[in-house]
């Protein structure tokens, strides 16, 4: 990788808890020579990943991005760190890699993405009653081995409520749950694991009388019960390191 900044520019509305990720991969792939995450109005986060271990976390309260505002992100590759640099802040992390990598941005939300419909993060405006159906297809947009997630959010219209949370740690759990007045429920975990590494998949949820039925690849795996009405859904939301190919609502 040569010397220089790296920009990139997203809006997203905070009160979503969205983040953002950048890793800088070596050849070795589950290496990491920087690890970059934003926990927007929250925290950032910096480490790097060496044979499958996190090292020492980097962790800042600074917090120089604003919501719904663009920002412009710089990251200069210096001879003992990287230099991370907004118009307004500068984050330091010591470089021990002799040689760069790749970067990715999983997490990143466009400016202007409805001319991309399935660019992640989606959202889409719903009515969500008894008998309504969500089929989402997608595939992991990145190995296992890197600890990819997929979440999926049904909001009400106070947006800080989730009716319906699933979030899918790859290889590892699902966890479902709901959250009212910014406060989270309790969790349902399972480590019914029925997605595979770099496989396309096909996620259903299916709005039950007294439940959420959640269905892969045309099995039933998973269910939720209903902790709000589900006609009080107004948005879904699906993100993370997914590839889409579709998101149909009936």
């Amino acid at each position: 990788m040569r010397k220089g900044p790296a920009q990139h520019a997203a809006c997203f509305a905070f009160s979503m808890n969205p983040e953002l990720q950048v890793d800088f991969h070596t050849e070795a792939n589950t290496n990491i020579a920087f690890h970059f995450r934003v926990y927007f109005d929250k925290c950032v986060v910096m480490n790097s990943r060496k044979g499958g271990s996190w090292g020492e976390e980097v962790k800042s309260s600074v917090m120089p991005f604003k919501d719904g505002q663009p920002f412009e992100l710089g990251i200069l590759v210096l001879s003992k760190e990287y230099q991370v640099s907004s118009p307004s802040q500068s984050f330091l992390y010591p470089n021990n890699q002799k040689k760069g990598g790749w970067a990715t941005t999983p997490g990143l939300a466009p400016l202007n993405h409805s001319c991309l419909p399935w660019q992640v993060p989606y959202t889409k405006s719903v009515s969500l009653p008894v008998g309504s159906f969500v089929k989402i297809k997608g595939t992991p947009a990145m190995s296992f081995s890197m600890n990819p997630e997929l979440q999926v959010d049904f909001h009400t219209e106070a947006n800080t409520n989730i009716a319906f949370h699933f979030r899918v740690y790859f290889d590892k759990c699902v966890v479902m749950n709901s959250r009212k007045g910014g406060s989270w429920g309790e969790e349902v975990k399972s480590t019914v694991m029925p997605f595979k590494d770099g496989q396309p998949f096909e996620l259903g949820i299916l709005v039950l009388s007294k439940e959420y039925q959640v269905i892969v690849n045309g099995s039933p795996c998973y269910t939720f019960p209903h902790r709000f009405d589900p006609k009080s859904v107004k948005m879904i939301q699906v993100w993370r390191d997914v590839s889409l190919t579709s998101v149909i609502i009936a």
